[in-house]
């Protein structure tokens, strides 16, 4: 419960950040470029997302694709909602 809680927490962090990135570069160039995952990816390990990537599908390209703040940002809150603690309820 608690291990989930505290990766819950990183990765949303992990989101907030990419989002505040999004808006330094809208707010810089005028023009609204979200992250995307892959580019995300790309940059931290190019040797590994070229193995990857052309081994994907379509479906998995597109993923590549997805805007990284949302994605993190949900991980997060599905990982922080379902490790969260629990009332008991006595009878």
């Amino acid at each position: 419960m608690i291990l989930g809680r505290i990766i819950g927490w990183i990765v949303l962090i992990a989101g907030l950040s990419v989002l505040v990135r999004d808006v330094f570069v809208w707010v810089d160039t005028g023009h609204w470029l979200p992250l995307a995952l892959g580019e995300g990816w790309r940059g931290l390990d190019r040797a590994s997302f070229d193995k990857i990537a052309g081994l994907w599908p379509p479906l998995g390209k597109a993923a590549y694709m997805a805007w990284a703040c949302g994605v993190l940002i949900g991980i997060g809150v599905l990982l922080l909602y379902l490790s969260r603690r629990r009332v008991r309820r006595h009878r």
